[in-house]
């Protein structure tokens, strides 16, 4: 969600010592990604995944009974 919200979310943008980050340049702070990422998992959690219905993991059986896999 963030990649599609923001296209240069995986693009690193350092900070001036000053705090001000530059905003004719390509990329997100830290603090901007932090940020994004809270607000998206927000409306995820509140707004999509009530609707959703998700399949179970096919390895929950392997990973709840993995003693007796081991050798």
């Amino acid at each position: 969600m963030c990649m599609t919200f923001r296209h240069d979310y995986g693009l690193i943008k350092e900070e001036d010592p000053g705090g001000y980050a530059f905003p004719g340049v390509a990329g997100m702070t830290e603090k901007e990604r932090k940020a994004l990422w809270n607000s998206m998992a927000q409306i995820f959690d509140n707004d999509i995944a009530p609707h959703m219905t998700f399949k179970p993991d096919p390895l929950d059986h392997y990973w709840t009974n993995q003693s007796q896999y081991s050798e």
